[in-house]
């Protein structure tokens, strides 16, 4: 006999079961933020909280969030989060994008480039290399990205040395002042020396090095060395000038322009003087007074081979400008001298107390030229603040304003670096981009509003370091305050500890890292808009005798096409590259194995 199914089979009360329950809404399950009807503001908002990473394995879930990522707006979200902790609809104002120097073309490439790059020099367990090229003290350097060869002058010797800072090894012969070795000898300080050198000042342009000369009696020289770090000396050249082209009193400084393979010389009897490089020829001069007091002498000059103009400082405090002196590497021998446009003296607010030039504080000067404006930055060596003088290209000297940099240091400034901006540079890493696909219109939209009001202007500025280890920043757009004399008063922007064991002697700026150096050799690391300490360097300078101080870090330099960078602490020379070990095989397991090899012939017998 057939039997009806009863009301409570299985399969009929499973269904009543799941009836009771009802499905879990898109909001529950997060898969609501996936859905284009999301708010797209929020949308932005949540993935401003993404590191690079983390973004580009967003694009992979859906074709939605594919979309969203594929805008620049969302990395410049994700940028401005992560860089300077604002949220995406916070204005970015000129206060906090003064630091800010774009490299690349989009906000994606600078977002990535950037992350990598402090990521990679904070976590790098990299080893130092150091070396000692000669045995003086306080020389400067040239770096040269294109052969890795390291370039260091010494005065008090009159020699230049050539050093791998990658392997330590130090190439044998000097560069000498006399031209009578020019490489070829072994490399022995005591025999090679060149006596009566006043200013040397070495550049590499390519793989060419040209070290110029600066004498005691006035005489300026040139050494060209073609593949300087090869120990063949095949096509080295020293020339020195005529003597009618000399200066009658000692050379005190030389800046030499390698776009133009041109420089400029400074003397104690208050000349100037430029030059091209090659062939060594006198280009202009600025002449000297008859009735010249010890003090005009020049101190510092400074050139700006694009438009021409030329600064000098001299020891009594007066500034002189000259424009229009633009050197043509393709000027043919004997052409004859340059003229100025115009030449300006600026007499000194306050004139310093001792005009001696053998006795007058260091003078640091800087120039930079706008198409308006000529600015210029001075400061002696004692005083407490900055100061800058803004010149118009039209019109005279009188039409100058001055400003003062202060409100800020707490003792004498120990190191200044400016930071002008240059025109739009967007030249830099690529990265491959997304292909091109439909874009929801709410996004598109929210994408257009979210980029027009914030335009991103990049300002000049200028960090200076003081005698009790502060770091301070200066906005150079920023209008000042009217103080003594008329002359305004522009107050620090920013402003942080770097050092706590002496004052600040170097900085060294870039996009991304800043470095400073300190008075007992510690060279530190810091993000260059936060100010995160990435990581300390030691000195590499053994310890010093009983009441002997400790050698300061003298100069700096970041590479960052090569991403390393160099610092130079009294008589040694401190290398370091992020990522694998220096001299490490990295093959096996346990401790690294020493890259053991034979002895270079080109290391230097006598370091």
């Amino acid at each position: 006999m057939h039997i009806a199914p009863s009301s409570n089979s299985p399969k009929k009360s499973l269904k009543q079961k799941q009836s009771k329950f009802p499905p879990q809404s898109k909001s529950q399950d997060g898969s609501r933020l996936l859905c284009p009807d999301f708010p797209p503001e929020a949308l932005n908002w949540t993935t401003s909280f993404l590191i690079p990473g983390d973004l580009l394995s967003l694009g992979l879930v859906s074709k939605h969030l594919y979309a969203h990522v594929a805008l620049d707006a969302t990395w410049r979200s994700a940028f401005l989060r992560y860089t300077f902790a604002l949220d995406p609809e916070t204005d970015f104002d000129r206060h906090k994008q003064i630091l800010l120097r774009r490299t690349c073309g989009t906000w994606r490439e600078e977002y990535i480039v950037r992350f990598q790059t402090i990521h990679r020099w904070q976590i790098s367990k990299a080893q130092t290399v150091s070396h000692s090229p000669h045995h003086s003290v306080g020389y400067p350097i040239c770096w040269s990205s294109e052969v890795s060869g390291l370039l260091s002058a010494s005065t008090a010797y009159g020699v230049v040395s050539r050093s791998s800072p990658a392997t330590g090894a130090t190439i044998k012969g000097f560069l000498d002042a006399q031209g009578l070795m020019n490489g070829a000898g072994i490399g022995n300080p005591n025999v090679e020396f060149s006596p009566d050198v006043s200013a040397v000042t070495p550049v590499a342009v390519g793989g060419t090095a040209y070290v110029t000369w600066g004498y005691r009696n006035g005489s300026v020289a040139i050494t060209y060395a073609p593949n300087f770090m090869e120990l063949t000396d095949k096509h080295r050249a020293y020339k020195r000038c005529e003597a009618r082209d000399a200066h009658s009193a000692q050379v005190s400084h030389i800046v030499f322009c390698d776009k133009t393979l041109s420089f400029v010389s400074g003397a104690w009897d208050g000349a100037v003087k430029l030059w091209s490089a090659d062939p060594l020829n006198l280009l202009w001069d600025s002449g000297k007074k008859e009735d010249a007091m010890p003090g005009d002498a020049c101190m510092q000059v400074a050139y700006d081979s694009n438009s021409g103009t030329i600064v000098a400082a001299l020891a009594n405090g007066t500034i002189k400008v000259w424009t229009g002196l633009v050197a043509n590497p393709d000027r043919p021998s004997g052409a004859g001298f340059l003229h100025p446009d115009r030449a300006d003296v600026i007499l000194p607010l306050c004139p310093p107390t001792n005009a001696l030039p053998w006795e007058a504080d260091p003078v640091t000067l800087s120039v930079s030229v706008s198409p308006r404006y000529i600015n210029i930055l001075v400061h002696a060596n004692k005083d407490t603040h900055i100061g800058r003088i803004v010149v118009p290209r039209t019109g005279t000297a009188g039409d100058m304003a001055r400003s003062q940099l202060a409100d800020g240091p707490l003792g004498t400034l120990t190191a200044i670096t400016p930071s002008y901006t240059t025109s739009p540079d967007v030249k830099g890493p690529t990265f491959p981009m997304f292909p091109p696909t439909p874009i929801s219109s709410p996004l598109a939209a929210f994408a257009v509003t979210l980029q027009d009001p914030v335009p991103v202007m990049q300002s000049s500025f200028v960090a200076a370091g003081d005698l009790l280890g502060r770091v301070c920043i200066w906005d150079l757009g920023q209008p000042g305050e009217t103080g003594p004399q008329g002359a305004s008063e522009v107050k620090s922007s920013k402003r942080f500890q770097a050092h706590d064991d002496g004052a600040v002697t170097a900085i060294t700026l870039s996009p991304y890292i800043w470095v400073t150096g300190s008075a007992r050799g510690t060279i530190r690391l810091w993000d260059s808009i936060s100010f995160t300490l990435l990581r300390t360097f030691e000195t590499p300078s053994p310890r010093p005798h009983s009441g002997t101080p400790w050698p300061k870090v003298e100069q700096i330099v970041v590479d960052r096409a090569k991403d390393i960078f160099l610092a130079s602490v009294g008589s040694w020379i401190l290398y370091w590259k992020p990522g694998r070990s220096v001299g490490t095989s990295g093959k096996g397991k346990g401790k690294a194995k020493a890259a053991l090899g034979p002895s270079k012939p080109s290391a230097e017998r006598w370091h």
